[in-house]
């Protein structure tokens, strides 16, 4: 017997934002914040993820793939990206 089992998740993309601020808060001043967004910003979107930690202060951004990466570019962000795997 196979069972359907609808499920939602309500994404508060400001509350992004004020965990990157409490957050950065916590370290020294000047030290760069980097947001991780792979995987589509862990089911988030990984545009809408990256616009709200950058938001919230993230200096630059984490992704996992090249294509990840691109992604985020063609959504004219422009911040620093670090590719959190090995160069294709």
């Amino acid at each position: 017997m196979t069972e359907n089992r609808w499920a939602w998740t309500r994404i508060e993309t400001g509350a992004i934002g004020r965990n990157v601020r409490t957050l950065k808060a916590l370290t020294r001043p000047g030290t760069l914040f980097m947001a991780v967004v792979k995987a589509d910003g862990y089911g988030t979107g990984a545009v809408r993820a990256a616009r709200a930690a950058l938001g919230g202060g993230a200096d630059r951004l984490g992704v996992a793939t090249l294509d990840e990466a691109i992604v985020l570019r063609e959504a004219g962000i422009s911040s620093p990206i670090q590719l959190l795997s090995e160069p294709p």
